[in-house]
């Protein structure tokens, strides 16, 4: 047991405890108000980053922003108004206390493993946290809720780094930090671009430390990637078709989940029909690894 043991025992012992002070009902409130922010968040973020763009911030912090302020401004609000609901009804002394510990202890957990993430970033806590014994445990429940979400329809903004053009990855250019929204769940099943297999998501993965990433394989030629070695997943991150880029002779790898062999997109492309035709691509062109998807968070 390491000092990010007694963080974790702290912080999930103290939202027992104030959840069992609180009561199961008022605990109850404040879980259903943590997934109600998120969904509402997920959806109408666009808005309130739009607003807060014309205001003058920039584009990816408007991004930030509108979706951290829907979300508290939704989550406070259904805590306040549930409150008010519940505040004359009367449960049993310890039946109340023992729910409210209950979902004092799920909310200690989730509070535990968001901030593993956060300071698992940084090179020494994140050295400690994987010498804990409780740490690794607690931080795995983050990318199995982002797989949960997905699923159940809740893609959650994240912030990554992408580059102005898929060309300037040669460059090391990029168009900095923004949000994106991609549920990756629902690209189960995009066109391998090697082989033109149906790949499988196998969820999100930890890449660097604590920094997760979507994981996709290839069942017939076995390569991975975060989305990017698919034609449709490539379209979607990059808003290009791979084809035009192998056209100027670029070849592909992923930079997150690395194959160690750069390839040319094979046949023609499902999303607008562009194929490259033998002999239409530069002999010796730029290979470009892709990383689209790291950084998430």
């Amino acid at each position: 047991m390491n000092e990010v043991d007694v963080v974790i025992v702290l912080v999930v012992g103290l939202s027992v405890y104030h959840g069992a002070a609180r009561g199961v009902l008022i605990g109850a409130i404040d879980l259903f108000s943590i997934l109600l922010a998120l969904t509402i968040g997920s959806l109408i973020w666009r808005v309130a980053a739009v607003i807060l763009k014309a205001i003058g911030f920039p584009e990816f912090l408007s991004g930030l922003l509108g979706f951290m302020l829907v979300s508290v401004g939704v989550a406070v609000g259904v805590v306040y108004l549930g409150s008010l609901l519940v505040r004359d009804l009367e449960l049993g002394k310890w039946p109340d206390r023992i729910g409210g510990g209950i979902s004092g202890l799920l909310f200690g957990l989730l509070l535990s493993a968001l901030l593993l993430m956060i300071s698992g970033v940084l090179p020494h806590p994140r050295e400690s946290m994987l010498r804990s014994a409780l740490g690794p445990r607690i931080i795995s429940l983050v990318p199995t809720s982002y797989s949960a979400l997905e699923r159940a329809g809740i893609a959650l903004p994240k912030l990554v780094v992408l580059p102005l053009d898929y060309r300037d990855e040669l460059k090391g250019v990029r168009r900095g930090p923004q949000f994106l929204q991609i549920n990756f769940s629902k690209l189960d099943g995009m066109t391998c671009m090697k082989c033109r297999s149906a790949v499988d998501f196998q969820g999100y993965r930890f890449q660097r430390g604590t920094l997760i990433s979507p994981k996709f394989q290839c069942p017939n030629c076995g390569r991975t990637t975060d989305g990017c070695q698919t034609f449709e997943g490539f379209h979607r991150i990059y808003d290009q078709c791979p084809v035009e880029l192998a056209r100027e002779g670029v070849k592909f790898d992923c930079g997150v989940w690395t194959n160690g062999d750069f390839i040319l997109p094979k046949g023609p492309c499902p999303i607008d029909g562009n194929e490259l035709k033998k002999g239409r691509h530069a002999s010796q062109g730029p290979a470009v690894t892709s990383t689209a998807a790291s950084g998430m968070r």
